[in-house]
């Protein structure tokens, strides 16, 4: 009876991460086709990459010969460590302006060190055609870089639980946070653990570990049913947007909510300021770039399109916000006719209002 129950191990832990690999990239696609962000893409890549390995999996331990398995479980494992990869970068696109490249050439390091050395140990399998076991093999290397990836990420799960200790939804955040940090750690845990019983937990302990990795997805997957904004672009609060001309006139603006109108106002009149100063100053005018000024402990990003301003007062600026704010005003510059020596017509007015509206409901957490 227990054999039966082990030989069941593999399978059940191989269905359980493609099945909740699917449910979140499904879950996180929705999402993204609502936030228009190209960089909202790569939870689904993280997603795919994860069901990819799953899949992988599977078929190794199904495998009609040990040279498929074992080709299988080299491409599971590394789908794996580049899934690992991806949601690290993704996680510093979501919490800062500007990419820690030292931090990510770090990650990289270790993923590639990782991979190397598992390859020249080589991945082994045990059992028959149509019934193979991973085994696991104890690799120093292997394991203290594997080890260091995952803290990798929990150092940026807690940076991000550190940003967002005055919104509303922190307990919400903080416990989603604790329970997938929980689960990394128990996830790593669990060769260390084991290792002394190496001898009667051959390949278990892989497994076991898939199964952790599927329960992980599974959570996060039904988690961002609950809060999908906060969860896909990290806490955030968004207090209005604007739209202006390069010489300052107002265009449209739009506060979050009535309480933000005071602070929007000030902040076109600051920006109108600026934008005119510049214009003043300036030879040629500024296009397709960004500007972030703080003021009142609330980011005021700016970003200068081919005609108009986009103007986005914000708590904290990330790429993602830049993204979605670069591509709603290419948008909008292409279906719209441009004001020309600063004639505003009454269709840019009604389309910029329309598109400010659609930028605050992305952003709203």
């Amino acid at each position: 009876m227990l054999g039966m129950f082990a030989i069941g191990i593999p399978t059940i832990s191989c269905m359980l991460l493609i099945i909740s690999s699917l449910m979140y990239t499904n879950n996180v696609f929705i999402r993204y086709k609502k936030i228009k962000s190209k960089l909202t893409l790569l939870p689904v890549i993280f997603g795919l990459s994860f069901f990819l390995a799953g899949i992988s999996e599977f078929i190794a331990i199904n495998a009609p010969s040990i040279l498929i398995a074992i080709i299988m479980g080299s491409i599971s494992y590394f789908s794996i460590i580049a899934g690992l990869v991806i949601l690290l970068l993704y996680l510093e696109f979501a919490r800062t302006s500007r990419i820690n490249r030292e931090f990510i050439a770090v990650a990289i390091i270790l993923a590639t060190i990782n991979v190397v050395s598992l390859c020249l140990q080589g991945i082994s399998y045990i059992g028959e055609p149509g019934n193979y076991q991973r085994l696991f093999e104890f690799n120093l290397v292997a394991l203290v870089s594997y080890i260091l990836l995952f803290l990798c990420l929990i150092y940026e799960m807690l940076q991000v639980v550190s940003r967002s200790i005055e919104f509303k939804w922190l307990l919400f955040f903080a416990v989603f946070i604790f329970i997938s940090v929980s689960l990394i750690l128990v996830e790593l845990a669990v060769p260390l653990i084991f290792y002394k019983l190496i001898r009667s937990l051959k390949w278990e302990i892989l497994y076991i570990n898939l199964g952790i990795l599927g329960f992980t997805l599974l959570f996060w997957s039904l988690s961002i049913l609950k809060m999908p904004v906060t969860l896909l672009i990290l806490p955030n609060e968004i207090y209005g947007a604007l739209l202006l001309t390069k010489s300052g006139f107002e265009i449209s603006k739009v506060p979050a909510e009535k309480e933000h109108e005071e602070v929007v106002s000030y902040t076109s009149t600051l920006v109108s300021g600026i934008l005119a100063v510049n214009r003043e100053i300036s030879e040629r005018a500024v296009s397709d770039s960004f500007m972030t000024y703080n003021a009142v402990g609330r980011d005021v990003l700016i970003y200068f399109g081919n005609f108009i301003v986009l103007v986005l007062l914000i708590k904290f600026g990330n790429m993602i916000t830049r993204d979605i704010a670069k591509s709603m005003l290419l948008y909008l510059e292409r279906s719209t006719e441009m004001p020309t020596d600063d004639v505003i017509s009454e269709e840019l007015r009604e389309n910029g209002e329309k598109a400010l509206v659609e930028i605050i409901g992305m952003l709203r957490t």
